[in-house]
């Protein structure tokens, strides 16, 4: 027979005098990432507003590990005296907060326990457990008694609260040193600890949300997606135009919501690094393949570790979404860039994204006055032809020679549309085109 439940009693009327100032935070429903980043901030705040401790009422069943490992690292390392109210049910995720705070204090019909819905003994089980009896070991916690949280096996003594992981009721609770006692809600806990509230907070505001919105999965592939397709555009296209417009606000929503969570940098670093390579690719070593099968790569590794979320915590069924979204994005990617190819320069609703130049000898008859030697693309060498170019070449863009519009590097930095150009340079993948002065006219 488990003891009486302690009930509530903290202190007496003459302490009640000293008033504590206590910021509030209702953490209810997933603990998820976005929850996980607000009460890593929220921990901040009340350092820096002046509270005097942190309180946490916690009704939680469901979420994401990561997120809930960040937070309980920033519960255990603030200087404020941290509480707990479990006002409900603290089972899951929301374990790993509950277990790092300093006072642990439950609602009569409240309860605690039920870690994971993995099979014990299983790679992620087993991280889950390790986290949190290190957590429970930090309070100076029987380490046992979570780990059956996980792993009914792990404490025999479990097998008294019936099968499956092991959940403690409040009497249960405060009898094995979980939980200091019982009180019958919010106010009368701050009431017996003679606080008060300073701030009181339903949940994360609308930055938090957002970026936790950004960050779904599906959301990540279309942005980082879209976000490629753009880049492509742009350097396909003279100045800041649609493309540009596009890969600047995908690249940077997907960075804004990484910041915000507060995860690794890692998927951010990686997409980084992998846009910095494309652009190599089709600006500086255009034709290589190297640098834009790694550039692919980085931003595909990016995307599937944001996808993933952290490793540690990742079981078949987050590997496997996390392959969905990159096979999306891959689909996403290689159809945009197809599209670009087909239409772009070209006429027809994708040509209206391109600034045509005005080609002005486009009309000039074929005859001996001509500087321009007609091209046929009979799989001939367009080394020696003359042109004249179409789109600005940044050094990459694209030239008409005769009825054909093909792309080429320029040897100089910028050559602006409409100049003439001569092909100086051809081999497999690349065509290099220099301008032709006026000297070299009056030769022709």
């Amino acid at each position: 027979m488990l003891p009486l439940v302690v009930v509530l009693s903290l202190v007496s009327p003459a302490q009640a005098a000293s008033v504590a100032d206590v910021h509030v935070l209702d953490v209810r429903g997933d603990l998820d990432e976005g929850v996980g980043a607000w009460i890593v901030g929220s921990v901040k705040e009340a350092e820096e507003s002046g509270a005097d401790a942190l309180l946490l009422v916690v009704d939680s069943r469901t979420g994401d590990w990561a997120a809930a490992q960040r937070a309980a690292a920033a519960l255990r390392t603030t200087t404020l005296p941290v509480w707990v109210l479990v006002d409900g049910r603290a089972a899951g995720p929301a374990l790993l907060p509950v277990l790092s705070a300093g006072e642990v204090w439950m609602t009569p019909g409240a309860s605690l326990g039920a870690a994971a819905g993995h099979r014990a003994g299983s790679r992620v089980a087993e991280a889950i457990e390790t986290e949190l009896a290190e957590a429970a070991e930090a309070r100076g916690r029987d380490a046992r008694i979570v780990r059956a949280m996980v792993d009914p096996e792990a404490w025999p003594a479990a097998r008294a609260f019936g099968g499956g992981p092991l959940v403690l009721d409040a009497a249960a609770a405060v009898a094995h040193g979980y939980a200091m006692g019982t009180v019958k809600g919010l106010d009368a806990f701050l009431a017996a600890k003679g606080a008060r509230v300073l701030r009181h907070e339903h949940g994360p505001g609308w930055v938090v949300r957002i970026a936790a919105a950004l960050d779904s999965g599906l959301v990540v592939a279309l942005l980082l997606g879209l976000s490629l397709l753009g880049l492509v555009l742009e350097l396909k296209t003279p100045g800041l135009g649609v493309g540009g417009v596009v890969a600047l606000l995908g690249f940077g929503l997907f960075a804004f919501s990484q910041i915000v969570l507060g995860g690794t940098l890692l998927p951010a670093g990686l997409v980084f690094i992998g846009a910095v390579l494309v652009v190599v690719e089709l600006v500086v070593l255009p034709g290589t393949t190297v640098a834009g099968i790694a550039g692919l790569l980085s931003i595909l590794g990016g995307l599937f570790l944001a996808s993933v979320g952290d490793l540690t915590f990742a079981d078949a069924e987050a590997l496997w979404a996390a392959g969905r979204n990159v096979g999306l994005a891959i689909l996403l990617i290689v159809g945009g860039v197809a599209l670009i190819l087909r239409f772009l320069p070209g006429s027809g609703p994708a040509g209206k994204l391109i600034l045509g130049a005005r080609l002005e000898r486009e009309s000039r008859a074929e005859g001996e006055d001509s500087n321009y030697r007609r091209w046929v693309d009979d799989g001939g060498t367009l080394m020696g032809a003359q042109g004249v170019v179409v789109t600005d070449l940044r050094p990459t863009g694209t030239a008409r020679f005769g009825d054909a519009v093909i792309e080429v590097v320029s040897t100089e930095e910028y050559v602006p549309a409409g100049t003439d150009v001569e092909v100086v340079e051809e081999n497999t993948n690349v065509r290099r085109v220099r301008p032709i002065s006026a000297e070299d006219e009056q030769e022709a």
